[in-house]
């Protein structure tokens, strides 16, 4: 056992690479070009060039958004809340965003991790000093909302139930530095259902709260082990490495370059070549200068795989959408797409996550809160298009019709496409050309 509560569990470091890549991704270019590989005997100059040159197109942050996007095209439904005070907290919960913000940012961070957290917190003071109510701000009194990711939650102790009863939260305190400076340091908070709570900086004891809180507030929301978006962000990578690929060979290709044949008469050869400076061949039947162009065959090869990649990664995404999109109509009709969606299990989460967490408000104050709880939109089956039809408008996008931005705008309406007018059709042309498909 750790005399330091500064290490992280055997559960979350075997799924530690796989998040992180999946993160690195989902976070845009500059960190995505980390998975990019190098060509053999490619000089790091040159590696470090085509990094600047490479462009993502990041279908893992298309997935979760659109994901998010459906899931929210109905906002929270608030009226559950009978306190005007939570619904006063609503508004700003974690002290910047509004609950439905925060909402679809914990959907986010379940997504790609697999888990996340939902802690329910106060501002730091000790409950068995001096310190009176009348002492306090509005803002030390009240409880608010914090999402922890699953990378900081380091370890935890359950009992036999399931319930905390020991967990270690990695968190960042800012420090000033001068005048008008500042620093952002790691530090570690250990809670205990006793009520206690540790701080940790540099793997010593800073200091300890006491609290008379007899319950962890810390809620796990998802239970995907193995982030979900993993093998689209796997094939993302291959895509982002094939395109670069075809931009180098872009590049290179369009330069055509000179190339000569044979055996140079006299040891000293020109440096360059014009009307009083040339070549003289020893072999005349044998050599030639000619300038050479590359055929174009490689790149048609590596643009064929790179469409196929994204036709795939495509279809992950609408698996989202609706994961009943490759059944036939007989299959739907025995089974219960409600109980399979993957639409209806995250909105579910999310909604049973927050409902706790305003239980949880309860045990931060001594007047009673009343019963307050939210409802997520479950409203899937009525709005959403069918498998089938999911299914042709995806044959439209891969057959070049549509593009991936009408294709996504059809998914997250869950509405039938409508017909275009002509300048709309253009615009669809315009996207298409600009994405390379036609």
């Amino acid at each position: 056992m750790s005399d330091s509560p500064n290490f992280k569990s055997e559960q979350y470091t075997k799924h530690e690479k796989q998040i992180t890549l999946i993160r690195d991704i989902y976070s845009g270019t500059d960190s995505a070009v980390n998975h990019l590989r190098q060509f053999p005997k490619e000089e790091s100059a040159e590696f470090n060039d085509r990094k600047q040159d490479t462009a993502l197109d990041n279908y893992v942050e298309t997935t979760a958004s659109t994901t998010k996007n459906i899931i929210f095209r109905k906002p929270i439904d608030l009226s559950g809340i009978t306190s005007k005070l939570v619904l006063e907290w609503s508004k700003n919960i974690n002290f910047t965003d509004s609950l439905n913000k925060f909402a679809k940012d914990l959907l986010i961070n379940r997504m790609i991790d697999g888990n996340t957290y939902l802690l329910v917190d106060r501002m730091a003071f000790d409950e068995d000093q001096t310190k009176n109510a009348a002492q306090q701000s509005e803002d030390e009194k009240r409880p608010y909302f914090v999402n922890v990711l699953r990378e900081n939650v380091l370890n935890v102790e359950m009992d036999m139930y399931g319930n905390y009863t020991r967990v270690s939260i990695r968190e960042y305190y800012s420090e000033k530095v001068g005048t008008f400076g500042s620093k952002s340091l790691e530090q570690i908070k250990v809670w205990y259902n006793d009520g206690k709570i540790e701080i940790w900086r540099e793997d010593k004891l800073f200091g300890i709260i006491a609290t008379k809180l007899k319950t962890i507030p810390l809620i796990k929301i998802g239970s995907d082990e193995n982030p979900p978006l993993y093998n689209q962000a796997k094939l993302n990578i291959q895509h982002m490495n094939r395109g670069s690929e075809c931009s180098n060979y872009v590049r290179v290709g369009a330069s055509p370059f000179l190339a000569v044949f044979g055996n140079l008469e006299g040891g000293d050869k020109p440096k360059t070549l014009g009307i009083n400076s040339g070549l003289k061949f020893s072999d005349k039947d044998q050599s030639d200068v000619k300038w050479i162009e590359m055929t174009g065959a490689n790149y048609a090869i590596i643009k064929q795989e790179i469409d196929k990649l994204a036709e795939q990664m495509i279809r992950i995404a609408v698996s989202f959408a609706t994961d009943s999109a490759n059944k036939t109509a007989t299959q739907v009709e025995k089974e219960s797409v409600d109980g399979e969606s993957k639409l209806t299990d995250y909105s579910i989460e999310i909604e049973e996550g927050i409902n706790r967490g305003l239980e949880y408000m309860q045990l931060f104050v001594e007047a009673s809160l009343g019963e307050n709880t939210i409802s997520t939109n479950k409203d899937f089956d009525s709005a959403i298009l069918t498998p089938e039809q999911v299914t042709n408008y995806l044959a439209l996008y891969t057959q070049n019709v549509i593009s991936l931005d009408k294709l996504l705008e059809v998914l997250i309406a869950g509405e039938y496409l409508p017909v275009m007018d002509e300048k709309e059709i253009e615009q669809e042309k315009l996207l298409l050309r600009d994405s390379g498909a036609v």
